[in-house]
């Protein structure tokens, strides 16, 4: 190669680097703005206070910072409840004058009998399980079944087995429905050793109103 070839190729380069240099310095290019308002499943750009606001009839979905908007469902409070549910409660209380402790337990499942939104039969179910109890003096346990038709009837059954540890004065007997049983009375038949322990069973059926 000839040095006047290598004088051309070394001018078209300089040439070259000078435009490439010359363009990244030049400014962006403005971009056109969107449309003000978005098209259809699309968020909304904030606004200058960078706050979303959502459009009529629509409302923005739960959390912070969230622009996704989802359409209002009228009157969705309360919530739809479920139709079945299992269910797991339990209860610690005590007692004075007789004092004393208990331990309640509720465990089962329960199934909605039918939806209604007016509030006379919106809270409506059946239940079938289990009810334990416990305390310092006995035990109870065994299956249980509610009835519940409307808001403000529930009928309850259980079936409980009946444990007296014998224990704090319990369990005693007497005579006669008539005969004295003051606190006395039992406080003598324990200092006697009358006081024992003892199984049993009691099926209750207990409206509520």
């Amino acid at each position: 190669m000839t040095s006047r070839a290598v004088a051309r190729w070394g001018v078209a380069l300089t040439w070259l680097c000078h435009a490439t240099a010359a363009r990244a310095d030049a400014p962006p290019a403005a971009v056109a703005p969107a449309a003000e308002l978005p098209a259809q499943g699309m968020s909304p750009a904030p606004g200058a206070n960078g706050h979303v606001t959502a459009p009529p009839g629509e409302r923005p979905l739960p959390g912070p910072g969230a622009t996704a908007f989802v359409p209002a469902v009228p009157g969705e409070w309360p919530l739809p409840q479920p139709r079945h549910r299992l269910l797991a409660t339990s209860i610690l209380g005590g007692s004075f004058n007789p004092e004393g402790v208990e331990a309640n337990v509720r465990l089962g499942a329960q199934m909605l009998l039918y939806r209604s939104k007016d509030p006379a039969f919106r809270d409506n179910f059946v239940f079938v399980g289990m009810h334990p109890r416990i305390n310092p003096t006995a035990s109870r346990i065994g299956p249980t079944i509610e009835i519940q038709p409307l808001s403000v009837f529930n009928l309850k059954m259980n079936l409980e087995l009946l444990h007296y540890f014998g224990g704090f004065g319990a369990l005693q007997s007497f005579a006669s429905p008539l005969a004295e049983f003051g606190v006395a009375t039992r406080d003598r038949n324990v200092e006697r050793g009358k006081n024992y322990s003892t199984v049993g069973a009691r099926l209750s059926i207990t409206p509520f109103f």
